[in-house]
C-alpha cells in the first residue's frame, strides 16, 4: 500500500503523460466519430473519445469499455 509523499509526484507524472498523449496528432480526434479534441478516454481500449461517444461506451458497460474523463484543463 502506498501512502507516502511520492503519491503527488506520481499523480503529476501521470497528468504530464496524459497531456503528452493528448497532444499527439492521432489523439486529437475522437477514435469513433472523428470529432475534434476528445476529452474522454476508454482506459481499457486505449483510445480518446468525444463526449457523445463516451455516452455510447458507458451504455455498453464497464466490462466492455471503462470510460474516464481525460480533459487536463
Amino acid at each position: 500500500m502506498s501512502g507516502g509523499h511520492g503519491d503527488a509526484g506520481m499523480a503529476s507524472g501521470k497528468m504530464a503523460k496524459l497531456k503528452e498523449l493528448l497532444q499527439k496528432s492521432e489523439n486529437r480526434i475522437c477514435a469513433d466519430c472523428s470529432a475534434p479534441d476528445p476529452n474522454w478516454a476508454s482506459a481499457n481500449i486505449g483510445v480518446f473519445i468525444c463526449v457523445k461517444c463516451s455516452g455510447v461506451h458507458r451504455s455498453v458497460g464497464t466490462h466492455i469499455s471503462k470510460v474516464k474523463l481525460a480533459a487536463t484543463q
